[in-house]
């Protein structure tokens, strides 16, 4: 074989295998969370979080807590909790249950027909199966909860979490809104 052949094939091997791994949280959003929670009121401490943990789970936390946990165990290890903020919320590093001692928080595995349904759909006909459209003006769509447990519910709000969008609890209607991330964040 000529040798460009074999560079040729090294090449376009090279290009076919590396991926570009997408950002769930992109760097403008970490900024907006990673400097709001040193306001006395923070205006996204209530927003839903999912991060992995190093067994295997999912903990469904919020800015408040996630700064806690990076000042107590992660500041030698991160600059500023921007940079901490981007590896959790963008799954480069897992973090520790225990680290969650003190604070608020829940821990689930995925439900396993939840993602059964997630894996061999795409993301649009995953939505229209848990959604319902809303006749509410600002919100767009309700999550179809009737005939979930806890369980999926929540495996459902990380599996949109994952895809840029959040759960927004209407406490008096009883609805779980669902809101794309731009939403949310540049109202």
């Amino acid at each position: 074989m000529n040798f460009r052949y074999i560079i040729l094939i090294i090449l376009i091997g090279s290009f076919a295998f590396c991926t570009r791994k997408d950002s769930n949280f992109e760097p403008d959003l970490i900024n907006k969370l990673s400097e709001d929670y040193t306001k006395p009121i923070s205006l996204y401490s209530t927003v839903p979080l999912f991060v992995s943990t190093d067994n295997n789970m999912i903990i469904e936390t919020n800015s408040s807590n996630l700064a806690y946990i990076y000042k107590m165990y992660y500041t030698k290890s991160y600059d500023n909790f921007g940079l901490f903020l981007n590896d959790i919320l963008n799954n480069e590093i897992e973090l520790h249950e225990a680290n969650f001692s003190k604070t608020q928080y829940e821990i689930f595995s995925l439900n396993d027909s939840i993602k059964k349904i997630y894996q061999q759909r795409d993301f649009n006909a995953f939505f229209k199966d848990f959604t319902t459209f809303s006749t509410s003006k600002d919100e767009n769509y309700i999550l179809k909860k009737d005939n979930l447990n806890h369980n999926q519910q929540i495996t459902v709000s990380y599996y949109l979490f994952k895809n840029k969008y959040h759960i927004k609890i209407d406490d008096i209607r009883g609805n779980y809104y669902i809101v794309s991330r731009k939403q949310l964040f540049y109202k």
